[in-house]
């Protein structure tokens, strides 16, 4: 199966700087080859050749990349037997008795958790701790049965059970972090901009893309990528990128408004200031997913589903591992699977990478193959 990642930026490119003298011809700029230009036109300015070849190359992976991955039989079945593997590992930690599983100190730095468990190293005082509230519970999830129209209920109370490649993960990076947020189902009181805004702006960027392919599967519009868009000129009334990038998002607003509000309900309400952030990074989502839903339409014959739940059921056990595919496209007799991902850095090609050997991407592709349908909820 063809496993196409794209990776995408929801953020917008900066004007290009400008100095006493006139503006900036430095390479190193987060902005577009043809904002450059035309600023330096508007200016008065000839653009430095060099400086502009430079951006043009840039812009390619710097706004959204995308990346095809073959996931073959060899990568699908090593991946299931490390599920099976990793499942009853944590059955095994979550059948014990005595406080949290171990840390896995190496990954601290990078954990949410990581000032908690400083406090209290062993564990055993989790449920005082400062800071860390009760999470929403466990979706249930039902998959569908040979020859019944009937769906069955998995039950997701046993740890290890029913599991998705995101919790899969979360076991591999640190047993007690996985215990924390997907056994004793808790999240860190911090409902700050600062620490959810990556994960915000992620969330509104898939629902402007899911959006963006129901209407594809319509219209069969063509996507130009923002870098391309004309009107760079900031501040002016007409021909405004922003306002470009307005125009994009207010043509969605609608079919993300659920999603929109979900997000503002998470973020602590105090956060008057995190309230104006989420707002203003709407049009940069919106160009995020609209250069995205451009890679994900390019060489493909339709799309045959969006935020599809699939499961599948793990060999000579009774466990279970599910995921939601951003989209299943056909080309031809060929499906692929198509998974998008946001970040905030501007070395995409180097992140496309990161995904290359990841084995959710293998454990995708095999629900899809050889999976059953699912529903949450």
């Amino acid at each position: 199966m063809l496993v196409r990642y794209i990776i995408t930026r929801p953020v917008m490119p900066k004007r290009p700087r400008e100095t006493k003298t006139g503006i900036s011809h430095a390479k190193a700029q987060d902005t577009t080859a043809l904002a450059y230009k035309r600023t330096c036109l508007e200016l008065g300015e000839e653009p430095n050749a060099e400086t502009y070849e430079h951006l043009s190359q840039r812009d390619r992976g710097a706004w959204a990349v995308s990346m095809d991955i073959f996931s073959g039989r060899d990568r699908q079945i090593a991946a299931i037997n490390d599920a099976v593997s990793t499942t009853a590992a944590m059955r095994a930690v979550g059948k014990e008795s005595q406080g949290l599983p171990a840390r896995n100190p190496w990954s601290c730095d990078r954990c949410d958790w990581a000032s908690h468990c400083s406090g209290d190293p062993v564990g055993d005082s989790v449920h005082q701790w400062m800071g860390a509230v009760a999470g929403k519970p466990a979706s249930p999830i039902s998959v569908s049965m040979p020859n019944s129209p009937q769906m069955r209920k998995l039950a997701r109370t046993k740890p290890g059970h029913v599991v998705s490649p995101s919790e899969l993960r979360s076991f591999m990076t640190c047993p007690r972090k996985w215990a924390l947020e997907y056994v004793e189902r808790m999240r860190p009181r911090d409902r700050q901009w600062a620490r959810m805004g990556p994960r915000i702006r992620g969330v509104i960027t898939h629902a402007f893309f899911e959006a963006m392919l129901i209407r594809w599967q319509e219209l069969r519009q063509d996507f130009v990528p923002s870098w391309q868009w004309g009107g760079y000129k900031w501040g002016s009334q007409d021909g405004h990128f922003e306002a470009a990038a307005q125009n994009v998002a207010d043509s969605y607003l609608d079919d993300i408004k659920s999603t929109v509000d979900r997000c503002i309900g998470d973020l602590d309400p105090n956060d008057h200031e995190g309230l104006r952030e989420l707002i203003a990074c709407i049009p940069a989502c919106a160009k995020a997913a609209h250069d995205a839903a451009g890679l994900a339409t390019t060489g493909i014959d339709e799309i045959i589903g969006i935020e599809k739940t699939k499961a599948i059921k793990l060999p000579g056990v009774s466990r279970w591992v599910f995921g939601i595919a951003d989209a299943i496209a056909k080309k031809g007799d060929r499906t692929i699977l198509i998974e998008l991902k946001t970040t905030s850095t501007a070395q995409l090609d180097s992140m496309a990478e990161r995904y290359r050997n990841n084995v959710a991407v293998d454990l995708y592709a095999a629900m899809i193959e050889h999976g059953r349908e699912a529903r949450r909820g």
